[in-house]
């Protein structure tokens, strides 16, 4: 079973904050689409306390904990952050995948069964369940964005990002972008 790849922040260099996703060119219904991100199929857990890239002081059990799936796509929890939080841009093809799903996780006993196995036996080597990770779609997605902002944007992009502690009293952040 091959999963694509979505809000993996490790393909960015270490000291790199990955400000071009602040740039939102995709419109979807952000509650929609955190709606369906939280209800994906928990695969792998971890103990790691991370804390938001962008700065904004978000930490802990925010950042979630939680690899999640729908069968077809993979992501960590954090992405809930990330779209709550500092809108972040999504791709095309993923919006389109999850909206085709009417925005609700639904995968067959037979794709759930693997994945709970694939999640269960985790640590077993070799796996029981032979599922590959395909980073393709999300890093030349980012890549074509990084092409597209200049360092001006960059800048004008780090200086629109609030504190965590602020962000839940602001309602001015909408819900459609």
């Amino acid at each position: 079973m091959n999963l694509k790849k979505i809000g993996y922040f490790s393909e960015f260099a270490k000291d790199e904050v990955p400000y071009v996703l602040l740039e939102k060119e995709e419109f979807y219904n952000k509650t929609a689409v955190l709606e369906f991100l939280r209800g994906g199929i928990p695969i792998i857990g971890w103990q790691e306390n991370r804390e938001c890239c962008f700065g904004c002081g978000a930490a802990g059990e925010v950042m979630g904990h939680h690899e999640l799936s729908d069968g077809e796509w993979i992501w960590t929890d954090d992405i809930v952050h990330y779209i709550e939080c500092h809108n972040i841009d999504l791709p095309r093809e993923f919006v389109e995948h999850i909206g085709s799903m009417d925005f609700i996780v639904s995968v067959s006993k037979e794709i759930e069964y693997e994945l709970n196995k694939f999640a269960r036996d985790f640590d077993v080597s070799p796996p029981s369940v032979n599922i590959k990770y395909i980073d393709s779609v999300w890093v030349e997605w980012i890549e074509e964005k990084r092409l597209s902002v200049n360092s001006e944007k960059i800048e004008k992009l780090k200086k629109s990002i609030c504190k965590f502690n602020n962000m839940k009293n602001n309602p001015s952040i909408p819900d459609e972008w």
